[in-house]
């Protein structure tokens, strides 16, 4: 009979063996002899916990290489969750709720935590952003530099899995039929976020920060309108 409860312990265990080894991003593991060693495990079992971080991405494991660590990424996870379970678009709308209920409350936060320094590399992003957007390119990639550079101050990973974790979704969501996303105006609007918190308005920003959310809301939901009723079950979509 499967033992689940057992089995999570194995995976667990070995986890926090890995961390206690200190073994970081890239870094090669241990041989299977020394883990089963360190941890009293027979092969096998070893084996299937190993398996298990391999399938969440956790451990690349390559022919005649050594298994390296990749990490456990919250974007990464939420993304290959919903592809799993069939329902990106819902989950990418949820996501988008739940970061516009976290970033605008926890702007007045970070705002105190932010050096001139910081603020200035902020602005030069907003900038990018509308340059390429009255270019008629895409600025995706520079509007999760933005968020990311805006609480990153806080030090929360979970806010920044949450936020990596929706643009993961939404790659995914618009790579069959991609979507530029070239609004001058919600371009703008990261510039004025900023520019608010420069001048001490923070009230301003706060609302700034709330009101472009609409503008991605009206992009995430094109997509939804525009999804594939089903997708083929053997197609991954997952890169």
């Amino acid at each position: 009979m499967y033992d689940k409860l057992g089995h999570d312990k194995l995976v667990m265990q070995l986890v926090d063996h890995l961390r206690s080894l200190n073994i970081r991003d890239g870094m090669a593991l241990p041989s299977e002899a020394s883990l089963m060693s360190d941890l009293g495990l027979g092969r096998q079992q070893l084996r299937e916990a190993l398996r298990v971080l391999e399938g969440f991405g956790a451990i690349e494991a390559r022919q005649g290489a050594r298994r390296r660590w990749r990490g456990v990424h919250l974007g990464e996870l939420v993304s290959l969750s919903a592809q799993l379970i069939g329902s990106p678009h819902q989950t990418l709308a949820e996501l988008l709720a739940v970061r516009q209920a976290l970033e605008t409350s926890m702007l007045a936060k970070v705002i105190q935590l932010h050096t001139r320094s910081s603020l200035d590399e902020l602005l030069r992003i907003g900038h990018a952003m509308e340059e390429r957007a009255h270019e008629g390119k895409s600025f995706a990639d520079l509007d999760e530099q933005f968020h990311l550079g805006l609480f990153a101050p806080l030090g929360n990973d979970t806010l920044e899995g949450i936020v990596g974790a929706f643009w993961t979704l939404l790659d995914v969501v618009e790579h069959e039929n991609p979507s530029v996303a070239v609004d001058p105006v919600v371009a703008e609007m990261h510039t004025a976020i900023v520019e608010a918190i420069v001048e001490g308005d923070y009230d301003l920003a706060v609302h700034e920060l709330d009101t472009h959310f609409y503008g991605v809301r009206r992009r995430v939901s094109r997509r939804s309108t525009t999804a594939p009723s089903a997708a083929p079950a053997h197609r991954s979509t997952v890169r």
